[in-house]
């Protein structure tokens, strides 16, 4: 019966399985069931089945979907499913196994606008053109704030990676939390804005190279925030591409797919500062190019080549062309191919400090006829170890 109470969560309203055979247009049955239970402040219930739908459905509060649930997007919207704007939610929620499916007729499948503290957990959101998951609004009177988005699957169902499509899209609200999520087949993976920090946690973001590639993992513009075991998998231009100061990077990885055609050797950054003077910690960060005909052009790239407040810390890379983090800027040494002086019979390993002109190796230029045979041993090893030049006579 619509409407009806659901034996197994009795204080919700349940959608009737009778519209879920995604044939019957269910868009005015699902909006009923959600003004009803915003007015008794109980959650809506969606059993198994697809529900078409032909208009955004408005007022969002809380919701579950069981498994096998889909409310899928039968014609232009802008949103599947979205809360209201003006009154901000405070504990609003959505969660189960079930599906929404944007395709390719909404903008955005799951669209959390005014809020404090809201859930999203379990689900999977397919398609959306603009995005999977927008958080927050411009339109709206004050920011936003602390959204936790956990254990989701964004995947864009479009015959191809959308154009300016991305998995979870943030505006005009902050500290948020997103953890255990695959973004697939989006230009963009993360993009959050100016004041818009986060927590994320095991994020990894690609996109299926028969559809086409990701552009970047991870935009950021804001401060502070903070990612821990995250993944930019295959990009065509950035792991992450930080506009904001303050970003820390635990862990995480920016690595490149022999097998995604649409990268072009010697091209794509890990990590790329836009500001100046950028500020940020890098811990553990793995870089991995391809192979050696599909090269990582540069593991971090900032805009005005100041690297000064970029920390980083245990670091390693494989087929990248351009290396900073193999420094170590705890004592501020670097082993490089081009700064330091020589440490060894082959020219590419010198020792240097950060920052500081490379040292010119000295010449023993003496007559070797004054030389003991201890002195000619402590000469025979300095030049094998490429500390000095042998310039002596006999």
């Amino acid at each position: 019966m619509p409407g009806a109470q659901n034996a197994t969560y009795p204080a919700v309203k349940t959608v009737s399985p009778s519209y879920g055979n995604g044939v019957h247009d269910a868009t005015a049955h699902i909006q009923s069931i959600i003004d009803a239970a915003n007015t008794e402040d109980v959650e809506v219930y969606v059993p198994a089945g697809t529900y078409k739908i032909t208009a955004t459905l408005e007022g969002l509060q809380r919701m579950r979907l069981a498994e096998g649930a889909k409310i899928t997007a039968g014609a232009a919207m802008t949103a599947v499913i979205r809360t209201s704007i003006g009154t901000r939610l405070d504990r609003g929620y959505i969660g189960g196994k079930g599906v929404i499916d944007a395709n390719t007729n909404a903008e955005i499948g799951l669209h959390i606008r005014d809020f404090l503290y809201f859930e999203a957990r379990g689900l999977s959101v397919t398609g959306g053109k603009l995005a999977a998951i927008k958080l927050g609004d411009a339109g709206s009177s004050g920011r936003s704030a602390e959204a936790v988005i956990s254990g989701v699957r964004l995947f864009s169902n479009a015959p191809t990676v959308i154009a300016g499509g991305c998995g979870i899209l943030v505006e005009n609200s902050g500290d948020h939390s997103f953890s255990q999520i695959i973004i697939q087949n989006y230009e963009t993976g993360v993009t959050l804005p100016v004041g818009g920090n986060a927590v994320v946690h095991d994020v990894h973001a690609w996109a299926d190279p028969a559809k086409g590639a990701m552009k970047v993992g991870f935009e950021d513009h804001s401060n502070g925030s903070h990612y821990n075991s995250c993944h930019a998998d295959s990009p065509t231009q950035y792991g992450w591409h930080i506009y904001g100061y303050n970003v820390t990077l635990v862990q995480c990885g920016t690595y490149l797919n022999p097998g995604v055609t649409q990268i072009a050797d010697n091209t794509v950054v890990g990590i790329r500062f836009e500001s100046a003077y950028s500020v940020a910690v890098i811990v553990g960060h793995f870089f991995n190019g391809a192979s050696e005909s599909l090269r990582m052009n540069s593991d971090i790239q900032a805009v005005d080549a100041i690297y000064g407040s970029v920390t980083y810390i245990g670091c390693t890379q494989s087929n990248v062309v351009h290396m900073l983090t193999n420094r170590n800027r705890l004592v501020d040494i670097v082993m490089d191919a081009n700064v330091g002086a020589q440490i060894g019979t082959n020219p590419a390993q010198k020792l240097g400090f950060y920052g500081a002109t490379p040292t010119v190796r000295p010449a023993l230029t003496y007559s070797r006829a004054t030389e003991n045979a201890a002195q000619a041993q402590i000469r025979t090893t300095l030049v094998g170890l490429g500390l000095v030049t042998d310039s002596t006579v006999a």
